[in-house]
């Protein structure tokens, strides 16, 4: 039986999600200011031991609100961001991979998104690094545990987190100095190129509208070898040139 109360908070709910829709479209400030008071509002009549998994929906839609509204905001937006992160941090308390793994693996890339967002904001590169690592943690475990599903079953881009990663790993060694452990680097340097290739050869395969995206990833290989390049000399290309496939490397090896 569904009570008042209950009745009260879905409707919060539906209010938040009416003016994050209106946002996309126009007056985005002050219509996500609207769903983050919504929002907010709702989360105060959910019990989460009660219902955890409505408490997680909200604490997410809550996340992606305060996000949003970061991307027009210069300053503070890392103070939105970080509120973004404890909303997603809150939810994943109950959206688990056993008991809501879609639920969870959606959160855990909108958080690894928000982290990668919120490094940008920084200067310091130590700060910048770690939280590129905690971006690629959580996209991690978001895309181990989105393989297990269709892609028609997941509510964000499988391939787009791949190539996330990717960037994430490339920025990490360039946020690294000169000192920094140089095998750790090609290591690094290798992950950002398998998971651009796992995002290239999944576009390849399954979306050949997806042009814009290859090209995007073709320049981020390129990027990388020439990176490879830069600090292994013409041993760390040959490396990085191994990995590529064959029908790829003739394009890669014009754009060098």
């Amino acid at each position: 039986k569904v009570t008042h109360t209950q009745d009260y908070a879905s409707t919060l709910n539906n209010l938040g999600t009416a003016y994050w829709n209106l946002a996309q479209h126009t007056q985005a400030v002050a219509h996500l200011q609207g769903a983050i008071s919504a929002y907010t509002e709702a989360i105060d009549y959910f019990t989460p031991e009660i219902e955890p998994l409505n408490y997680a929906m909200i604490q997410n839609n809550l996340g992606i609100a305060y996000w949003n509204l970061a991307q027009f905001q210069q300053q503070p937006s890392e103070t939105l961001m970080l509120k973004a992160i404890d909303a997603y941090l809150e939810a994943l308390k109950y959206r688990t991979p056993e008991i809501a793994p879609l639920a969870c693996a959606a959160t855990k890339n909108n958080l690894g998104t928000t982290y990668w967002h919120l490094a940008k904001q920084f200067e310091e590169h130590q700060i910048r690094s770690q939280l590129f690592h905690q971006a690629i943690a959580a996209y991690s475990e978001a895309v181990n545990i989105a393989q297990h599903f269709s892609p028609s079953e997941l509510t964000f881009d499988l391939l787009t987190a791949y190539n996330n990663i990717g960037l994430a790993y490339y920025q990490i060694v360039i946020e690294a100095n000169i000192t920094s452990d140089k095998d750790s680097q090609m290591s690094n340097l290798e992950s950002a190129l398998n998971y651009y290739l796992l995002a290239y050869t999944g576009w390849q395969q399954t979306n050949i509208d997806a042009v814009e995206e290859k090209e995007t990833t073709v320049n981020y290989l390129v990027r990388t070898i020439r990176t490879f390049y830069n600090k292994y000399g013409i041993q760390g290309q040959n490396v990085a040139l191994a990995k590529i496939p064959s029908n790829l490397l003739p394009k890669i090896l014009t754009m060098l």
